[in-house]
Parts: C-alpha cells; sequence; structure tokens
C-alpha cells in the first residue's frame, strides 16, 4: 500500500513553519498545499484549522490526521 503525507497550511502560520522545519529535520518527505490556494482540497478533506498532517493511502482516503504542532502526535503518524 502506498502513502502520502499531505500537510496543510497557510501563509505567515508560524506553527506551520515550525512544523516545515521539524519534517525537514526528520527527512519526512510530504506534500504541501496552502489552504487558501488549495481551498477545495482542504473543503475535501475537512481541513477546520493548520497546521495539519495527513497520512493518505493512493485511494486518497485519510488513515491519520493530526491538527497543529504536536511532535509526539506527527512522531505516531509517521509510524503508521
Amino acid at each position: 500500500m502506498s502513502k502520502q503525507i499531505l500537510k496543510f497550511s497557510r501563509v505567515g502560520c508560524t506553527p506551520c513553519k515550525i512544523m516545515t522545519n521539524f519534517l525537514n529535520e526528520q527527512g519526512v518527505e510530504y506534500k504541501e498545499l496552502d489552504v487558501e490556494d488549495d481551498a477545495q482540497l482542504a473543503v475535501q478533506y475537512g481541513i477546520s484549522g493548520v497546521p495539519t498532517l495527513l497520512l493518505v493511502d493512493e485511494n486518497g482516503d485519510v488513515l491519520d490526521r493530526v491538527v497543529g504542532f504536536n511532535p509526539s502526535a506527527i512522531e505516531k503518524l509517521l509510524s503508521n
């Protein structure tokens, strides 16, 4: 099963920048999406706050979700 990490953020969001730095330090590959530029996708996935990380399968189904910068929750998501 192929999995992908989607990171929803917004320009000027400090917690989003902190999460980006954390993910980059961990060497995590992810797809960056801006909730304003990718509004339709944000609505489709029910994004209500940023930053939000989604772990999705090859069909786009959500396997796990982390809202906000929470290192322990992010590490759990990455271990899936």
